[in-house]
């Protein structure tokens, strides 16, 4: 991946504080990062709600959703992303955070995600396992892992799991 100057970085992501757990913070303390090192960062969460934001150094984008993983959350969040980048394309990077945004981009509809410069997956564990014991939806998996440019994992484990079924992208991951 060649650096950019002031890149555009989306991250989608179905959890996000006020509630938060360990994708919630690891969403805003990479958002956080991104954003002092220069980077143009939104965020893309659930609204949980009325619930006011604390100030953060990046933008949030809040859904009308209620941040689960189910079909009704997935179509919002892409809803959102539609009526945000009505030309269908994003510019920039945009990083499927955890399994509700991954869900969503793997279906493929409903609405259908945009088209995009990078495509960057983080697999925090679950989903891998998830993904994996369903035959359609490993094959949906592995479409979507030979679109990415990078898959992040957050540990070793994580990452022998992933490369255990798809050892052919291990050159992709981190």
């Amino acid at each position: 991946m060649s650096p950019v100057a002031n890149p555009q970085v989306q991250i989608l992501t179905h959890e996000f504080p006020p509630f938060t757990g360990g994708i919630g913070v690891y969403v805003k303390e990479t958002a956080q990062a991104l954003s002092e090192s220069g980077g143009n960062c939104t965020v893309w969460a659930p609204g949980y709600g009325a619930t006011p934001d604390e100030p953060f150094p990046f933008r949030v984008s809040r859904v009308s959703m209620r941040g689960k993983h189910d079909i009704v959350c997935r179509w919002r969040m892409g809803r959102a992303i539609g009526r945000a980048f009505p030309s269908g394309k994003i510019p920039g990077t945009v990083v499927l955070a955890e399994p509700g945004p991954i869900l969503w981009w793997m279906g493929g509809r409903f609405p259908r995600p945009p088209a995009v410069d990078r495509l960057v997956l983080v697999l925090h564990g679950s989903e891998v396992l998830k993904f994996t014991r369903n035959p359609k939806a490993r094959d949906r998996f592995g479409l979507l892992l030979k679109q990415v440019e990078c898959v992040g994992v957050v540990s070793e484990t994580v990452r022998q799991m992933l490369l255990t079924n798809y050892p052919e992208i291990e050159g992709k991951v981190v």
